[in-house]
């Protein structure tokens, strides 16, 4: 079969998969994950930070009004970028625009609000060194929720997050193609331009889990398009192995691509940042639904659109009457990535449409 004839066979195989979904063996079990971009804390001014410096209550938690969703969902996962310390005066930024700090102490709003994971790995991961990063770990997990993407070796920050589904499992590799400071091995950085050691991670992890998941932070900022590149990027992940890719760090939505029976989603924008503009204000949580059993097969892709309220800093569901004023706006999006999207249930369900042409070729990928 050459390369025309298995792409059309793939994408047959995803429109049957996404249009219906399959009969349910005894021993298959629906997997539901929520993604989410963007998470900064740092908001209301340094002054304000700077006295509140302790836990944050529930009633002013910016993911409170989100907790019935994350709750809903069997694997939650988030970016939370910028850093938490005690002390804000070690923290480096490209520019005072984005100066992402926040009091360690307000590392205790992501376990209430049903939160499972925290990717550390983005350009702001090492905003404070080594020192400032290990700390934001450490009390993160104090909480009891999991870290991913940063650690005291190159190996621990780079270590997927293994969700135990019976006696299968569920890698979610962290990465960053992007960092504002120098890197040593605290952090999950790979080069833009190289980015062998993510794919390489990758394969390891599935060699081991029946299904992976790619969670990147990558791209150009408040941009609608993912580019030539990133798209090559993206396929070779798929090449290696990488069932679902989650991209964050343009601060805006993109579009969602279908490939080879794999699914790319190339943004999910901002969940909670200080930002005016109404582009970074709306975001959404990515949901996959998971079938288990002997060949994991993804169900559904949809996107739960959500919204940052204003002055408080806060991520809300979207209005009905905003979700439908989204879905021309993220069909353009798609269109170029061969996906139709459609409204279903106050949610953009995604569906694989045509097959757009492939991406040039990852330099040694083999397809």
């Amino acid at each position: 079969m050459n390369q025309i004839h298995r792409r059309i066979a793939a994408l047959g195989a995803a429109l049957l998969l996404l249009s219906a979904a399959p009969a349910a063996n005894a021993d298959d079990e629906v997997v539901r994950l929520a993604f989410t971009g963007d998470v900064a804390l740092a908001r209301h001014g340094l002054d304000y930070m700077i006295n509140h410096p302790g836990a944050m209550p529930w009633e002013d938690n910016p993911l409170k009004p989100l907790a019935p969703w994350f709750k809903q969902a069997n694997l939650t996962v988030l970016n939370l970028e910028g850093v938490l310390t005690r002390d804000h005066r070690g923290v480096r930024s490209i520019s005072p625009k984005y100066w992402l700090w926040s009091p360690v102490g307000w590392a205790n709003i992501f376990a209430p609000a049903h939160v499972d994971v925290i990717s550390v790995a983005n350009n702001h991961g090492f905003d404070a060194g080594s020192a400032g990063l290990m700390e934001m770990i450490g009390a993160l997990e104090a909480t009891g929720v999991q870290v991913i993407g940063g650690g005291a070796t190159s190996k621990r920050a780079r270590a997927p997050y293994i969700h135990k589904v019976g006696a299968q499992c569920i890698a979610v590799v962290p990465g960053t193609l992007l960092s504002n400071q120098r890197v040593d091995k605290d952090l999950a950085y790979y080069p833009q331009r190289r980015p062998d050691g993510l794919l390489e991670a990758i394969r390891e992890a599935a060699a081991r889990c029946d299904v992976v998941v790619a969670y990147v932070h990558w791209g150009l900022g408040a941009t609608r398009s993912p580019g030539g590149w990133l798209r090559t990027v993206a396929h070779a992940m798929r090449d290696a192995g990488a069932d679902l890719i989650v991209g964050h760090h343009p601060h805006v939505l993109q579009g969602v691509e279908f490939v080879d029976g794999g699914v790319v989603a190339y943004s999910l924008g901002n969940l909670v940042f200080a930002n005016p503009d109404p582009a970074w204000r709306q975001g959404g949580v990515l949901w996959v639904e998971l079938r288990m059993g002997e060949k994991p097969q993804i169900d559904s892709v949809s996107l739960r659109p959500t919204w940052v309220s204003s002055p408080d800093v806060a991520a809300h569901p979207n209005s009905p009457a905003r979700t439908r004023k989204l879905l021309p706006a993220m069909r353009g999006w798609c269109k170029p990535l061969g996906t139709r999207v459609e409204l279903e249930e106050e949610r953009l369900r995604f569906y694989p449409d045509r097959t757009p042409p492939r991406a040039r070729a990852y330099p040694g990928s083999k397809r």
